[in-house]
C-alpha cells in the first residue's frame, strides 16, 4: 500500500504541509475504520463534509489529514484545493511507480463479476496474494483511487472496475489508472439519466478502448451492435473477441439454471470448465475473464482453476436453500433493464412455482414508466406465477403484468406481504437498484422461509 513522509506526498498532491513531517502507511477516508498510521483524506459530499469527523480520525490513529482549510487539531496537516483531486493526484503518482498489468472493466452489467473472475484466474496462475482487485464496487473518482493506493510490491496486476454515470467519468479514470487492458463488456440502458440513450451508453464505455496504453490490449463482445465501433476505437492495439464466434468462445454449454459447465476455446487451446454461476449471461462473463486474465499472462490451465466452482459475487444471483423447499435467488445489489431481463430469464428457467421480486430501477430518465412496464411484461411472457413489487416506479411493471401482481410503496410493506404469503417449494428472485435496499426482502425472506421449516418439522 502506499507509504512514504508527509512532505513527499504533499508535493505529489500540490498542498501545503502545516506541522512536523511524519511517515504514513495506507490511507483512509471514513473515521470510522481509520487504521492507525494511515493518512485520513477529509472528502466533501453533498451532505457531508469530511473535515467534521477529523477528531475521529485522529482518535483512531491518524498520522496526518489532507484538508481543504486548517484546522485546530494537532496533527499534521496538508492543506490542498480539493481533497478528491489530491486523492486522484496520490494514486496516480502511486500506480506510476508499478510496471505490471492494469485491467479495467466495464460495461452497464457484469463489471463486478468479470472482475472478481479475473482476479480469480490470475491468482490460479500466481498465487493468492498476486493480484490487486476492486473492494466491492469501487468504480468512481473515490473507489478506484482507493484501490489503487493498496498496490504493493507483491502484486503481479491490479483489475479494476471502472464505473460510468455521466459523460467524462471514463476519460477521468483511465487518466488516474492508465490502464493497459481493458473490457468493454456490453452497453445497454443504465445511466440513462446522466447518459441520455444507449448510444451514448457505448461512447463513454467506449473511451476505455481509446484510453488503453498503446501496445494494450482491448477485449470486446463479438457480434454485438457496438463490436465494430469498438474496435475501431483500439487502432493498432491487439483485439481479443469473447463469445459468438470470438477468439474466446464457449461450446457445449450446460447447466445455464444450476452451475455453468462449457467447453472453452481459445487461442491457448480448449479445456473442460466448470463453475457455480447461473445464467446465460454469466457465460458471457466467464469468456470476458479469460480473454481480460490471458492478455495479462494466464494460461489454459489457469482458466479452468480459476473458474472451477466459482459462484456469483455477493448479491449478484446467489442461490440460497432456506429450508421448506424454498429456494432463494439473491440477485439484490442492483438492476437496469438489460440485468433485470437476464434475471428474469434465470428465474424462468427454475423448477416449480416462481415469484419475481421487483424494485424500482433508478436513473432511466424520461423512459423510465415503459422500461419498469417491460418488466411486468417479460415476467408474465416467461411465466413466472407471482409478481411482487416495491417503489414508485415499479408500480408500472405491476399494472403490466396483471393478475397476480402485488405492489407496496415501500420494501418494508413488500417485506411483511412476503412473509405472510410465503409458501413452500417456490423459487424467489429478488431484485433492484442500490437505493431501493432490496438486501432487506432477501434477509426477510431467508428468515421467514426457516421459520416455515420448523413449522413443516414441528406439525410433520
Amino acid at each position: 500500500m502506499i507509504s512514504g513522509s508527509l512532505s513527499e506526498w504533499a508535493t505529489a498532491m500540490d498542498g501545503e504541509l502545516l506541522g512536523p513531517d511524519g511517515h504514513f502507511a495506507g490511507v483512509s477516508t471514513d473515521s470510522r475504520s481509520q487504521a492507525r498510521g494511515a493518512l485520513f483524506f477529509a472528502l466533501r459530499g453533498e451532505r457531508f463534509d469530511g473535515a467534521d469527523f477529523l477528531s475521529a480520525a485522529v482518535s483512531g490513529g491518524a498520522t496526518g489529514a489532507v484538508l481543504s482549510r486548517p484546522l485546530p487539531e494537532d496533527v499534521p496537516q496538508i492543506i490542498v484545493r480539493d481533497t478528491r483531486g489530491a486523492l486522484a493526484d496520490c494514486a496516480r503518482t502511486w500506480r506510476g511507480r508499478f510496471d505490471i498489468p492494469v485491467i479495467g472493466v466495464t460495461g452497464s452489467n457484469g463489471k463486478t463479476t468479470v472482475k472478481e473472475l479475473t482476479a480469480s484466474i490470475l491468482r490460479a496462475e500466481w498465487g493468492g496474494q498476486s493480484v490487486l482487485a476492486s473492494r466491492r464496487s469501487f468504480n468512481n473518482e473515490i473507489g478506484l483511487p482507493l484501490t489503487l493506493l493498496d498496490l504493493s510490491g507483491t502484486h503481479n496486476a491490479a483489475v479494476l472496475e471502472f464505473g460510468a454515470s455521466r459523460p467524462g467519468d471514463i476519460a477521468s479514470l483511465s487518466e488516474i489508472a492508465r490502464p493497459t487492458i481493458g473490457a468493454v463488456l456490453n452497453a445497454s440502458p443504465a445511466h440513462l439519466q446522466g447518459l441520455g440513450d444507449v448510444e451514448n451508453v457505448a461512447r463513454e464505455k467506449g473511451v476505455l478502448m481509446s484510453s488503453l496504453a498503446p501496445d494494450g490490449t482491448g477485449v470486446i463482445p463479438a457480434g454485438t451492435p457496438f463490436s465494430d465501433y469498438w474496435q475501431g476505437l483500439l487502432g493498432e492495439r491487439t483485439v481479443l473477441r469473447f463469445g459468438g464466434d470470438g477468439d474466446f468462445s464457449a461450446r457445449n454449454a450446460k447447466g445455464i439454471n444450476s452451475g455453468l459447465g462449457f467447453e472453452l476455446h481459445c487461442p491457448a487451446g480448449v479445456a473442460p470448465v466448470e463453475t457455480g454461476l447461473i445464467g446465460a449471461h454469466n457465460l458471457r462473463n466467464a469468456l470476458a475473464a479469460c480473454a481480460l486474465a490471458a492478455a495479462a499472462g494466464a494460461g489454459l490451465d489457469a482458466m479452468a482453476a480459476g473458474l472451477r466452482g466459482r459462484e456469483g459475487v455477493s448479491g449478484r444471483l446467489q442461490m440460497h436453500e432456506p429450508g421448506a423447499g424454498v429456494r432463494l435467488i439473491d440477485d439484490s445489489y442492483n438492476a437496469n433493464p438489460a440485468s433485470m431481463s437476464a434475471a428474469i430469464g434465470v428465474l424462468a428457467g427454475q423448477e416449480g412455482e416462481r415469484w419475481l421480486v421487483a424494485g424500482d430501477m433508478a436513473e432511466l430518465g424520461q423512459d423510465s414508466a415503459q422500461w419498469h412496464r417491460r418488466v411486468g411484461e417479460e415476467a408474465a411472457r416467461a411465466g413466472v406465477e407471482r409478481l411482487y413489487c416495491a417503489g414508485e416506479h415499479s408500480r408500472q411493471a405491476a399494472e403490466a403484468f396483471g393478475a397476480g401482481a402485488r405492489w407496496r410503496s415501500g420494501v418494508g410493506d413488500l417485506c411483511r406481504l412476503l412473509t405472510d404469503e410465503l409458501q413452500a417449494g417456490v423459487t424467489i428472485l429478488v431484485k433492484g437498484s442500490r437505493f431501493m435496499g432490496m438486501e432487506r426482502a432477501v434477509a426477510a425472506l431467508l428468515e421467514a422461509a426457516g421459520d416455515l421449516n420448523g413449522e413443516i418439522d414441528e406439525h410433520g
